[in-house]
């Protein structure tokens, strides 16, 4: 079998403007790492009543920003630490736990701890 083109066109020739960003998709991934940059973030508080908790809050200062710890006493204690996540938080890392869905989205769980991320701020939670 023997083929034979005459003409042959590899299709329509691309200029620069073709592989411009739309200006809507710029400002929607500058807003995304705005919030990561942003220092401050609203302490979130569980609402469930756990009858004969105690609720205890500690602020403590960083590098990286604001970290805030609540320490829980009772019958069941547990520690929920929240601070900004790290610049470098859209890389991969390794976590030597198990996936924990979450919420539409994935934690890290371990026997006596969880870790997630949301909006910027982690969420890190550890019980005995």
């Amino acid at each position: 079998m023997e083929l034979i083109f005459n003409n042959s066109d590899l299709g329509k020739i691309h200029t620069a403007a073709d592989y411009e960003v739309d200006p809507f998709e710029q400002a929607k991934y500058k807003a995304a790492s705005a919030e990561l940059d942003n220092p401050e973030f609203e302490t979130s508080y569980s609402g469930a009543q756990l009858p004969g908790i105690q609720l205890v809050e500690e602020v403590v200062t960083t590098d990286a920003g604001k970290r805030v710890i609540l320490h829980s006493s009772g019958d069941k204690s547990f520690t929920v630490i929240q601070e900004n996540a790290s610049p470098n938080a859209l890389l991969p890392v390794f976590a030597s736990s198990d996936p924990a869905p979450l919420d539409f989205q994935l934690g890290a769980m371990d026997d006596h701890s969880m870790r997630r991320e949301k909006d910027g701020v982690v969420y890190f939670i550890a019980s005995i």
